[in-house]
């Protein structure tokens, strides 16, 4: 049995704007941000974080260093607010990039600003709970989002912006995406048993003849769950040369329990 790495994961890049927070404080952030992650399951996103290149700087002026630089994806900043309100300020592009069109930008800024002066370039910024900021960046990554969808309004580039969490992380936060498994026919349970299979539906509408679900001991050895799926399918690709005949490729779920306890 072996579990698939699907894709290597994202670097998102950090930068440190303040020197009033502490090592340790700092550590911290880190700590958050790879818990949000799943950074002990499969991660979604890692955080490469440089300490010291902006101290002192404004996120204008990290945006502007950073496209001179060619540097032109999102980044985040730890600040001065982070540690007391546990976020991170997501830097994303310029308006004027992001909306080329001016009368569509001015139509924008007279409708969904607040305190703008005369002709200031406007920097789209987000503050983000640290612990949802690698989910952000995935769900921004595949278009699932875009920065227009999540700014608070009036967007009030005088007035700190406040964040509140999606999840409730400390007594139920959201499961790590499932990881996919080959398995081969001995390490398999399989079942046609109508308690085990009436819960899914196949895309003809359906139910399927089988389920199947890695042996329960085996999953428990690898921090997995052991549940039943149907969406197994014969493993063929070249990362799977060895393995024996009949082997199959299907979903389990981690067991966070286990490798929470083990952290």
């Amino acid at each position: 049995m072996v579990i698939l790495q699907e894709t290597p994961p994202d670097i998102l890049l950090g930068f440190v704007t303040t020197s009033t927070l502490s090592s340790t404080a700092i550590d911290q952030v880190e700590a958050d941000f790879r818990r949000g992650a799943f950074d002990a399951y499969e991660p979604l996103v890692k955080l490469s974080l440089d300490r010291s290149r902006f101290v002192g700087s404004s996120p204008e002026q990290v945006r502007s260093t950073l496209d001179a630089a060619g540097i032109r994806e999102a980044v985040v900043i730890i600040d001065v607010e982070t540690k007391e309100s546990q976020s991170l300020l997501w830097i994303d592009s310029w308006l004027d990039e992001a909306l080329s069109e001016a009368s569509e930008r001015d139509e924008w800024v007279r409708e969904n600003t607040a305190n703008v002066p005369e002709g200031q370039r406007i920097l789209l910024k987000l503050r983000i709970k640290t612990i949802e900021v690698p989910d952000f960046h995935l769900r921004m990554s595949t278009g699932n989002t875009d920065i227009f969808m999540n700014l608070p309004l009036p967007y009030d580039l005088q007035s700190p912006q406040t964040c509140l969490p999606t999840y409730d992380w400390d007594t139920n936060p959201p499961e790590p995406h499932p990881p996919y498994i080959i398995a081969s026919p001995e390490e398999i349970e399989r079942s046609s048993d109508p308690q085990h299979t009436s819960g899914f539906l196949m895309p003809n509408g359906s139910g399927p003849k089988e389920v199947v679900r890695l042996k329960e001991e085996l999953a428990r050895q690898n921090g997995l769950r052991s549940v039943w799926t149907a969406d197994a399918i014969p493993s063929s690709s070249s990362r799977e040369e060895g393995m024996l005949e009949g082997s199959l490729r299907f979903s389990q779920k981690w067991d966070t329990e286990r490798v929470a306890g083990s952290e």
